[in-house]
């Protein structure tokens, strides 16, 4: 919770009221999660760690060509070192 918590601060720019809203949902789930079956908590903490994959992978994307270019000035810097 408390590490969501900080990333949720620094993406909304320190907007507290979000975070409380964070806290509120999270509460809410302690309470509801009890009475769930384990294999619907299970499915639900799998789409979400699905979920989390989604930005990492817009920013493969979105720099994919940078690091094409950092990875050949790098190989042409080891080639000339040898």
């Amino acid at each position: 919770d408390y590490y969501s918590e900080k990333c949720l601060e620094y993406l909304s720019n320190g907007n507290q009221k979000v975070v409380k809203g964070y806290r509120w949902l999270y509460i809410l789930a302690v309470f509801i999660g009890p009475y769930m079956t384990v294999s619907a908590v299970w499915t639900i903490a799998d789409i979400f760690n699905g979920l989390m994959a989604i930005p990492n992978l817009i920013a493969l994307v979105a720099l994919s060509g940078v690091v094409v270019s950092e990875t050949k000035i790098y190989l042409k810097r080891i080639g000339k070192a040898s």
